[in-house]
């Protein structure tokens, strides 16, 4: 692309060779700060080619404009403004681990605005969150970037607007942004402000993002039990009534607080209705419907049949203090393995006994290890340290 720019040196130079005079001086030598048009000198874009920040500095700190543009083109010039050349020119968000954006970074600190477009109504901060060039958005960010700005959710659809976040959470798993570089970008998207609301945490049970929902509820405060003013179901049977696995979110909704009884206050079958009260909650968990995704109602029934969720994420502890006490009385047998040494095998006679129990763990050890073991109950799903939270409090109020 050839840049237009004009100068005063085609005058100066003609005398000058006239003259016999010294070969005429270039643009940068002469001191030009801009073209007549209010544009970059032509100088400055072959410095940014080569990019050339020192240069830049130099032509920054004798009060060239940051927000400034080149004319790109001959027959039809387009406008590329300054932030968005030294963006082109840095590498885009190919090799954001590695790139320091100096010469962006030099523009952003001479004042050039962070919310530069690369087309109209597209930021180049959406383009680095849909690429997780968590380097590029925060320094956009920290130079002032709105990250609650709309920009077009894409060129074949210039009606619909996506914030930051909205942008993240549809490229999440996707082949140019992983999970983990998504969970990245959203982090600092909310670091500087990005608003949580919830319209975002149904779009997240939409498209099926328990990590980002677990995150957005999390830095929310939002009550999972809230709904909008447009009638729009709690969020737990919204989730529960998809035809998708969505037990990750569930469970975060219900380790967040989320009330199960909203489950037993959706329309269900009028012939259970009896049933129901007859038999009270321990058989809630028959009123689920049969055509809700089979591990989400697996999940629930489990969770209804407990009680809550605090009790049936208690279960495998409370069995293994069952087993115990079991074990010491006689009425059962230690199981074989590593957790052998957790359990008094019982014995005919009384000093047996009484060695079989200064073998296993005194009472307030096992405790304190029983604090350190997880169930399937605790781990794997996203959100779990909300479990581990709770639990190890209810272990300290027993030690």
């Amino acid at each position: 692309m050839a840049v237009t720019s004009t100068s005063a040196a085609a005058a100066t130079s003609s005398e000058g060779s006239a003259a016999g005079a010294a070969p005429p001086q270039s643009d940068e030598a002469l001191g030009e700060l801009h073209t007549p048009n209010g544009g970059a000198p032509g100088w400055l874009h072959s410095r940014l080619l080569a990019c050339d920040t020192a240069a830049l500095r130099a032509w920054l700190s004798r009060g060239g404009n940051p927000n400034t543009y080149f004319s790109c083109g001959t027959e039809d010039p387009q406008r590329v403004s300054l932030p968005l050349f030294a963006w082109c020119r840095s590498g885009q968000p190919r090799n954001d681990e590695t790139n320091d954006y100096s010469m962006l970074r030099a523009l952003l600190e001479s004042g050039a605005d962070a919310n530069f477009e690369l087309s109209p109504g597209t930021r180049v901060l959406k383009v680095g969150v849909e690429n997780g060039a968590c380097r590029l958005i925060e320094l956009l960010l920290e130079f002032g970037a709105d990250p609650n700005g709309l920009d077009r959710l894409s060129k074949a659809d210039d009606t619909k607007q996506v914030s930051p976040l909205m942008a993240s959470l549809y490229i999440s798993g996707h082949h140019s942004c992983s999970i983990q570089q998504s969970l990245r970008v959203m982090k600092l998207l909310i670091a500087y402000g990005a608003r949580i609301d919830l319209p975002l945490l149904h779009l997240s049970i939409r498209y099926l993002r328990p990590e980002a929902f677990a995150l957005f509820l999390k830095a929310s405060g939002i009550d999972p039990n809230t709904t909008s003013s447009d009638h729009v179901k709690p969020m737990l049977l919204v989730a529960a009534v998809r035809e998708d696995d969505t037990t990750d979110i569930v469970r975060v909704l219900l380790r967040r607080g989320a009330s199960i009884d909203v489950l037993a206050e959706d329309d269900y079958d009028s012939r259970f209705d009896g049933l129901a009260e007859a038999d009270g909650p321990a058989l809630k968990h028959l009123l689920l419907p049969v055509f809700w995704y089979p591990n989400t109602r697996r999940l629930l029934s489990e969770v209804l049949t407990a009680g809550s969720w605090k009790r049936y994420v208690r279960e495998p502890c409370v069995d293994l203090l069952l087993l115990r006490i079991l074990c010491q009385r006689g009425r059962a047998s230690a199981p074989r393995g590593p957790l052998e040494r957790l359990f008094s095998a019982s014995f005919t006679s009384s000093g047996a006994k009484r060695a079989a129990r200064g073998a296993s763990l005194p009472d307030s050890l096992f405790w304190v290890v029983l604090s350190y073991w997880r169930s399937s109950r605790q781990v794997g799903p996203p959100d779990h340290e909300a479990d581990d939270d709770e639990i190890q409090g209810w272990m300290e109020t027993r030690i």
